[in-house]
């Protein structure tokens, strides 16, 4: 059976960002990350996903992955930061507006 979490960060005064991860057997899947517009560039995304990695280390995967925009330059390069590796694209898999979705794993 699938096993779900999520992370979030916080100041006391407001939310931070959150990550959602799903783990099932030994595959993982990072599924969201969300920072606030203030906390942006200031590492929490990067806490964040350190959290996810680790506890889906802990619950038995070996290897986590995720989906995220080709046209997020960002994400993209947190992803590399934390050893993601682009495995595949899902030709026009969004919309508004219609772009790549961009797959990248992790061995944990």
């Amino acid at each position: 059976m699938p096993a779900r979490v999520v992370f979030v960060a916080d100041n006391k005064l407001a939310l931070l960002g959150f990550a959602v991860g799903i783990c099932a057997g030994r595959f993982a899947e990072l599924e969201s990350v969300a920072v606030s517009a203030p906390a942006r560039r200031q590492g929490v995304g990067k806490a964040l996903c350190r959290q996810i990695i680790d506890w889906s280390k802990q619950v038995g995967a070996h290897t986590v992955e995720l989906e995220v925009r080709a046209s997020s330059e960002g994400a993209l390069a947190l992803y590399r930061s934390l050893g993601f590796q682009e495995q595949g694209r899902r030709p026009g898999y969004y919309r508004n507006p219609t772009e790549d979705a961009v797959l990248m794993a992790a061995r944990v």
